[in-house]
C-alpha cells in the first residue's frame, strides 16, 4: 500500500512538471538576450503600445514595431 502512494506521488510530479515545462514553452516565446545584462532588450510600438524586441526588422529610425500595418499607421501619420 505504501509502495503504491509513493509511485503515485512519483507520477503526479513528474505529470506536474511536465505540464509545468509545456505551458512555459507555450506562453513564454524564446528571444535573444542582452548578452551583457541577460535581459530582452525591448522597445515600444509608438502606435499600438505593444513591447517588441529591438532586434526586430520593422523599425523606422529609432522606432519599432511590431507588425507592418503598425509601420504603416506611423509613417502616414508623420508625412
Amino acid at each position: 500500500m505504501l509502495l503504491r502512494a509513493v509511485a503515485l506521488l512519483v507520477f503526479v510530479l513528474i505529470a506536474l512538471f511536465a505540464i509545468r515545462s509545456l505551458f512555459r514553452m507555450l506562453l513564454v516565446p524564446t528571444r535573444e538576450a542582452d548578452p551583457t545584462t541577460g535581459a530582452e532588450r525591448l522597445a515600444r510600438d509608438p502606435v499600438c503600445g505593444t513591447y517588441v524586441p529591438r532586434q526586430i526588422e520593422l523599425s523606422v529610425r529609432d522606432e519599432f514595431f511590431c507588425s507592418e500595418e503598425c509601420r504603416s499607421k506611423f509613417l502616414n501619420h508623420t508625412r
